[in-house]
């Protein structure tokens, strides 16, 4: 079980570990790697720091890390901090702490050493383990001497430390504690990471009662300040604004005149902190009077923010990658610090378009009776419950909305009029049906009323079992259904009950990875190429339909398909971009026609067809394919002006595009052949352009070509694989880091013991040579795990590599995980993805069979769940 807070801390969400962290890199990602066999504090000092009321067991010995949570895997040079919290005790589970593995426990309860059964293990007793905890943060953060950057507000504390970080980490190895690590316990697991090699250090602090933020300084002590801006969040412990600024100055109480820091000069509150402050006082903002402002913003719809960023005087040209206005002075505060820490405008610029915001995921994926999940569950404030009925308008598109909303915590004297404006968000989102739960979540369902939704589709609840039977009474077929709590209310419950009814295997689709995927394509070609997201065989396996969805959000303008049917299911999922379908026959122009897409033509046949099938009606754009030097489909280029020419004869077609596809650019030992077949194409392209034709699309670049042969990119691109997060080959991977998409997983499901000489599966094609551990896994070869797999390919188990053993069968599969003792029924077993520090590709199990990731990622089953992740 987790420990939890105290009551007068804010719990947070998965701080259970601390491991030493990395230096961040360009992906402005937090790296947790390996310690060295010291660890990065010895059991000695630990009990010299503490001075505990008594020491059992070995008194030396490495520390790598601290849990508070049992239920994570612990390596054996971890600590156990048994925290009390408000609903549960961590002095409970010293137990299964020292049997997870743990070196050492902190506790404070005199019955947690009354039992012997571990005689290597050291148990430390404390008066208090979270002060115990603090105090160990503190003594540990003095030992570095590099700057630490201490940041706090009522909101943007996370985006603007990863700003800071995405800027910093571009000249220094920086650290930032992790997630939002901000509380009593957070800063202090944050504080632990710090390492003798990092250069700069950014920490937060979070508070929500009056005094916390005290001990919060003792253990930061931060060299220089940045407050973000005061606001009502959070403000129910601390009662006024007043009482806020108060307790958050207090971070900044022991600043220097040789520190710094920076305050928002369109806060009034904020500004308060200039006065008395002995550090050098640096303001960002929209204000003239702003040391660092934003001039000429311009909003791009999917992009982010363009804007021009005065830096003392100095103007920089800056593009901001996500939405929302309030991230461009988030923007400002970090570049306002980071100056003072010596970045150049040009390394701002760098590190702001680079950056991407630490994932506050929600969840999103179809039940078997077709009813689509939205589980964002972390927590629950006005600006975030906002975002997440924007996300239910828009997946909702055309299908009926059901949102359950629970109460939103710690908003004190604020919380009526906020419900109250969530309720208005609820009908101005066009919510079908409401459910709310907590006693003051029933002011957002009379605002919703109030305004003009029926009162007979707002039902109030007072627990999440109460929401969950009115859940089953009303829920349908084809529904939107959106889970928006504060984790207090357990709303996550009710979604995990209808997820695990969905069964083991699934395959989990990283949506903010085909997003970043898309717009690196888009650095890539610039502004003025147009993308065609090429969504053929079900998304490459991923599902088509949010594939599309996402890609055109990040970037892209047309899709392209591989035949009419897949065209109709985007257009009846109300996707309405242009569409190319590439393959067509005469016989199904008719799809093309009722559902408005366009084709690839390649005969005068399909070219007669569609004309005749479109008389009197729209115009049919097509585009006309010519074989190069593929042997596929398409006009032979020296066939190719005549045909042209005579599809331009026939009155209800228009001939917007003209394509090529290269055999072999990802291959360099073949650039002779692609260049070959550029020359050919671009001889007609000229020889067309003499005759007096011009088309608005051509396009030639797949994934290969667009990275190797820029020449190629045209006024389109037509990149597949690459969305995906897969390469078409080696020589690709040096071009363009691309974002992992997809991860294939599934479950244990029987373990059994098997002496020497037992045959496992079919034909005996695997016997035991010796006393072994076999794990039985509901995936086979009809959900896409390929058979030729059988006794050669491997998983992961617990960050382990385990191998799969005997025949793979059309439904289950076979691994060996003797040497790995930990595992039980029920544990997750990636079959591709990343689990610890492994990682296993469909480029690994492509090998296996001598075929492509192409193929892997494809045929992985309709039958299995797909999972969509999301930012």
């Amino acid at each position: 079980m987790i420990s939890e807070t105290t009551k007068n801390s804010t719990p947070i969400a998965d701080a259970e570990c601390v491991d030493p962290v990395s230096a961040c890199a360009r992906s402005n990602s937090v790296e947790k790697q390996g310690i060295a066999n010291t660890g990065f504090l010895d059991l000695s000092e630990l009990i010299g720091i503490l001075k505990p009321i008594r020491v059992q067991g070995p008194l030396a010995g490495p520390i790598s890390g601290i849990s508070i949570d049992t239920r994570k895997p612990m390596s054996e040079d971890f600590i156990f901090w048994a925290i009390r919290g408000e609903h549960f005790n961590g002095n409970d589970f010293v137990e299964d702490a020292l049997s997870a593995g743990a070196r050492a426990v902190v506790a404070s309860r005199d019955d947690c050493f009354q039992n012997g059964s571990w005689p290597d293990a050291t148990l430390i007793q404390v008066q208090d383990t979270l002060q115990a905890l603090q105090d160990l943060a503190a003594t540990y953060r003095n030992r570095f001497r590099y700057p630490v950057i201490g940041i706090t507000g009522s909101n943007g504390k996370t985006l603007v430390k990863e700003m800071l970080a995405s800027i910093l980490c571009l000249e220094r190895k920086t650290y930032r504690s992790p997630l939002s690590y901000n509380t009593q316990i957070g800063a202090a697991l944050g504080l632990l990471g710090m390492r003798p090699e990092h250069q700069v250090a950014i920490i937060e602090a979070g508070i929500s009662l009056p005094g916390e933020m005290d001990r919060l300084e003792r253990m930061i002590r931060p060299d220089h300040g940045i407050l973000t801006i005061i606001s009502k969040a959070h403000i129910g412990g601390l009662g006024t604004l007043e009482n806020t600024i108060a307790e958050k100055r207090r971070l900044f109480k022991n600043l220097k005149e040789d520190s710094f820091l920076v305050l928002n000069a369109d806060d009034p509150l904020s500004m308060e902190l200039a006065q008395d402050s002995k550090a050098r006082v640096v303001t960002f903002g929209m204000s003239p009077q702003a040391d660092v402002r934003a001039e000429n913003i311009t909003s791009i719809p999917d992009r982010g923010h363009q804007f021009i960023m005065q830096i003392f005087g100095n103007a920089q040209q800056i593009m901001l990658p996500v939405a929302g206005r309030f991230n461009v002075l988030n923007a400002l505060a970090a570049s306002a610090a980071a100056t003072l820490l010596g970045a150049s405008p040009e390394a701002i610029a760098e590190g702001l378009k680079d950056f991407r915001p630490s994932p506050m995921r929600l969840e999103m994926h179809t039940t078997v009776t077709g009813v689509t999940l939205i589980n964002d569950t972390y927590n629950s404030d006005p600006v975030s419950v906002k975002g997440a009925l924007d996300v239910l308008a828009k997946v909702g598109k055309g299908r009926r909305k059901i949102a359950i909303l629970s109460e939103m915590l710690d908003l004190g004297l604020h919380s009526r009029e906020e419900h109250l404006a969530v309720g208005k968000e609820v009908v101005r989102s066009q919510v079908d049906q409401l459910i709310t739960v907590g006693e003051n979540a029933a002011i957002i369902g009379h605002a919703a009323a109030t305004e003009g939704m029926n009162p007979k589709r707002i039902t109030h609840t007072r627990s999440h079992k109460e929401a969950a039977l009115e859940l089953e009474k009303i829920m349908n077929r084809g529904d939107v259904v959106l889970f928006k709590g504060s984790r207090w209310f357990r709303l996550e419950r009710i979604a995990k009950e209808l997820v695990g009814s969905i069964g083991a295997t699934r395959l989990l689709v990283n949506l903010d990875a085909i997003a970043a995927n898309v717009k690196k394509i888009r650095g890539i070609v610039g502004e003025d190429v147009a993308i065609m997201s090429v969504v053929k065989s079900f998304g490459y396996g991923n599902d088509s339909i949010r594939t599309s969805r996402v890609a055109l959000e990040n970037g892209a303008n047309y899709l392209a398909v591989a035949f009419p049917d897949e065209g109709t299911t985007l257009r009846e999922n109300r996707i309405d971009a242009p569409i190319l379908v590439f393959n067509v026959l005469p016989e199904e122009v008719d799809k093309i026609i009722k559902h408005d897409l366009s084709c690839v033509v390649a005969s005068l046949e399909t070219a007669a067809a569609l004309d005749r099938a479109a008389t009197g009606r729209r115009k049919i754009p097509v585009h006309v394919k010519i074989d190069t030097g593929m042997g596929r489909s398409g006009i032979w280029v020296e066939d190719a002006v005549p045909f042209i020419e005579q599809v331009l004869c026939f009155r209800n077609l228009a001939v917007e595009g003209i394509m090529t596809h290269f055999s072999s650019a990802d291959d360099p030992a073949s650039d002779d052949y692609t260049l070959q077949q550029i020359t050919a194409f671009e001889a007609l392209l000229s020889e067309l352009k003499q005759r007096g034709h011009s088309f608005r699309y051509i396009h030639a670049a797949n994934t290969s070509a667009l990275v190797r042969f820029p020449q190629t990119h045209y006024t389109m691109v037509r990149p597949g694989l690459a969305i995906y997060g897969m390469y078409p080959s080696e020589a690709v991977k040096s071009y363009i880091q691309l974002e992992q998409v997809i991860a294939f997983t599934t479950k244990i499901a029987q373990l059994k013991e098997h002496p020497p000489g037992r045959c496992i599966s079919y034909n005996r094609r695997y016997v035991t040579s010796r006393n072994c551990r076999i794990a039985t896994l509901h995936v086979g070869y009809n959900d896409g795990y390929p058979r030729f797999q059988s006794n050669v390919g491997e998983v992961l188990v617990h960050g382990k590599r385990a191998p799969v053993v005997g025949t793979v069968c059309m439904d289950t599969i076979m691994i060996d995980v003797t040497e790995i003792p930990e595992a039980r029924v029920g544990d997750e077993v990636v079959l591709i993805g990343k689990q610890g520090d492994e990682e296993i590709l469909p480029d690994d199990i492509a090998a296996n069979g001598n075929t492509i990731n192409y193929e892997i990622a494809c045929k992985i089953s309709p039958r299995v769940t797909r999972i969509f992740v999301q930012s």
